[in-house]
């Protein structure tokens, strides 16, 4: 005999938030043939490229794989698309497939490595007979159009979790999404402010062979730096903040604060940013951040100098460089630091409370009570 398990929530809170938030993301299912798809796109009623989607990098192989599945009759993977008010298509998943196919109507795209119609590479689409195009033309995408809710954090789950598949996106990739739907005055300006090359000095990038540094800015990571910084200053000040298990939820929760700030305080934090790393990349240049002379790869810890030396940064020409430096090795070296960054916390508890200590280090040691 089974033994159903014990139930020990209430199921019709659950039934009840299930509907909840099914209703938040109305999608419609379709097919249509590509040359309209096409058409659309040259109408310019479908957005290829929003800043959050990622550049296209698929090879001329895959590319040519793509339209020889298409010929064979190989079903595809669905393009989800948000409708925007306008009636704009938004392409959320499906970048790759869009671009080869208009790669292909275009002619740019001379097929190779094809497995089972090995005698059409070498071919582009202009160059084929025309009842073999006709087959591309006339063959239908599956379209999962998805209408565009005001719950922007509904549509950055659904965003998360199409592009969980495949290439996975990096956290902050897939944060990007948020941030340029909330702000995009925002989105715009950390990248700007990511590609620094002051920012990037102080992070000990610029030393490190050009692959790896443009590959973790391929990652983004040098934007999660950057939004750790707003955060950090944000968090800081308060004596607790809620619990949160892990880093990424901690940053995607708390962003939603600064996305909602004014311009004007905005522009506040980006001036105060500029003269941080400024300071840093003048003063000390790429040995801000190292410990014992030496760079290490995860820099987080080391990174909450940035936060304590923000709110002291306009005060900061009323001491000596000889001061500033002594107290940041105190910092790094005192008992307080070196417990917080030993094992026994959570992520996200180390981080807040190491920021939380360097703003009131800062403050104090540097303050301009003390100039």
């Amino acid at each position: 005999m089974l033994w159903k398990k014990e139930v020990k929530f209430d199921k019709e809170k659950i039934l009840k938030e299930i509907a909840e938030n099914r209703n938040k993301f109305r999608v419609d299912h379709f097919d249509i043939i590509i040359s309209e798809y096409i058409r659309k796109n040259k109408e310019e009623e479908i957005k290829l490229d929003p800043p959050y989607q990622r550049t296209f990098r698929w090879t001329k192989k895959d590319q040519s794989l793509l339209i020889e599945s298409i010929l064979l009759g190989i079903p595809l993977p669905p393009i989800y698309v948000f409708q925007r008010e306008d009636g704009v298509w938004e392409v959320v998943d499906g970048l790759q497939r869009t671009m080869t196919i208009i790669s292909f109507f275009k002619g740019d795209l001379k097929l190779e490595g094809l497995k089972v119609l090995k005698e059409l590479n070498g071919y582009n689409k202009n160059e084929l007979p025309k009842e073999i195009a006709l087959k591309v033309e006339v063959a239908r995408l599956r379209i999962e159009l998805i209408e565009e809710t005001k719950d922007i954090f509904s549509q950055y789950i659904l965003f998360d979790r199409l592009n969980s598949n495949g290439e996975k996106l990096s956290e902050q990739e897939k944060r990007n999404f948020l941030i340029y739907k909330q702000n995009k005055k925002f989105y715009d300006k950390i990248q700007e402010l990511g590609k620094k090359e002051y920012f990037l000095n102080v992070l000990g990038w610029n030393n490190k062979g050009n692959e790896e540094k443009d590959s973790r800015i391929k990652r983004q990571e040098n934007i999660e730096y950057v939004l750790k910084f707003f955060l950090a200053r944000n968090t800081s000040i308060k004596e607790e903040i809620k619990k949160y298990e892990t880093i990424e939820e901690f940053i995607n929760i708390e962003i939603l604060e600064i996305l909602k700030q004014s311009d004007e305080k905005l522009e506040i934090e980006y001036d105060v940013f500029e003269k941080t790393f400024k300071f840093l990349n003048e003063k000390l240049s790429n040995n801000s951040l190292k410990k014992n002379g030496k760079s290490a790869n995860n820099i987080s810890n080391r990174f909450t100098l940035t936060t304590g030396l923000s709110f002291v940064i306009n005060d900061v020409d009323k001491f000596s460089l000889e001061c500033i430096i002594k107290k940041i090795h105190n910092f790094f070296n005192s008992d307080e630091y070196m417990k917080l960054t030993k094992s026994g916390y959570s992520p996200t508890k180390r981080i807040y409370e190491l920021n939380r200590y360097s703003y009131l280090f800062f403050t104090k040691e540097l303050g301009e009570k003390n100039a």
